[in-house]
């Protein structure tokens, strides 16, 4: 089995020509290494942000964070998404539930979703995948996350409602049902991912 994360496995399929190709070294160079926090370049923010709301620590704590980190890059950007952050919660009742995280299996790929945050908005409980990057999300990419987190996380007998947020400006994507076009699209891209794999 072939084991990826959904970042990566979205920008193999958002290539094209020999980009494409570069895409999937990356992946199999990264999957070859063990995991080092180190390099997870939002990971002090991502965890503040969970804990915030797992733990219920003040939202002080996150911008407290975000701002004594040592690396530069990460104290020119870790503000700004502390920030956007803040604007997306808002005065919002905000109840904390596990998000439960599994895997879409296709092709002998399997495709790794785990939504950081399960909040309860008015009540009706959200799955949201955080988005931190500053480069704006393509329309094609939200739609890609979504569907892909409805047909692995949904449940019938409690439904859910699936979201991204582009956690910068603070704006969360949600209501995107499945789309069988794309899901058939995403088939076809790891069926390419299972026969070029071998050859990189």
């Amino acid at each position: 089995m072939i084991e990826i994360s959904l970042t990566r496995f979205l920008d193999f399929t958002l290539k094209s020509g020999t980009p494409k190709v570069t895409s999937l070294q990356t992946t199999k160079l990264q999957s070859l290494k063990q995991y080092d926090p180190v390099v997870d370049y939002y990971k002090q923010i991502r965890d503040a942000i969970v804990n915030h709301h797992r733990k219920g620590t003040p939202y002080s704590q996150v911008e407290a964070i975000a701002n004594s980190v040592q690396n530069k890059s990460k104290r020119d950007n870790y503000p700004l998404i502390a920030a956007g952050y803040k604007t997306f919660r808002g005065s919002k009742q905000l109840k904390w539930f596990k998000p439960p995280n599994d895997v879409w299996v296709a092709n002998g790929v399997s495709v790794s979703i785990n939504p950081e945050l399960g909040l309860e908005i008015k009540g009706v409980p959200h799955l949201i995948k955080l988005y931190f990057k500053a480069e704006s999300f393509r329309k094609q990419e939200v739609k890609a996350i979504l569907s892909l987190m409805d047909t692995v996380l949904q449940k019938p007998n409690k439904p859910m409602k699936m979201g991204v947020l582009d956690v910068r400006n603070g704006k969360l994507y949600t209501d995107e049902p499945p789309d069988p076009k794309l899901m058939a699209l995403m088939h076809g891209e790891t069926a390419a991912i299972a026969a070029m794999w071998p050859s990189l």
